[in-house]
């Protein structure tokens, strides 16, 4: 079931941290996407590009699984966040 949030902090290119709770985890990680963790090359870029596509919208979340955080399709503006990285290259 897809529930509407905004998010609170952008973590890197492949997380976010929630307002409000989903499924009882505050943490989102787009589905199908691995980005470079802090510290690595391409961090910053990856951030900035999910932090353009989210950042200060709400965004509709279709939970896949729940394991240490909620993983997702996420949709913003009505188009898959996912999508958009993995053309971006991420």
């Amino acid at each position: 079931m897809a529930t509407r949030r905004k998010p609170k902090k952008i973590v890197d290119g492949d997380t976010f941290k929630l307002h409000q709770s989903l499924k009882g985890k505050r943490y989102v990680r787009l589905s199908g996407i691995d980005t470079p963790e802090k510290g690595q090359f391409g961090y910053e870029k990856a951030k900035n590009q999910l932090k353009g596509m989210i950042g200060g919208k709400k965004v509709t979340i279709k939970p896949e699984a729940v394991k240490r955080r909620v993983i997702a399709e996420v949709y913003a503006d009505g188009k898959s966040v996912n999508k958009r990285m993995k053309k971006r290259g991420w």
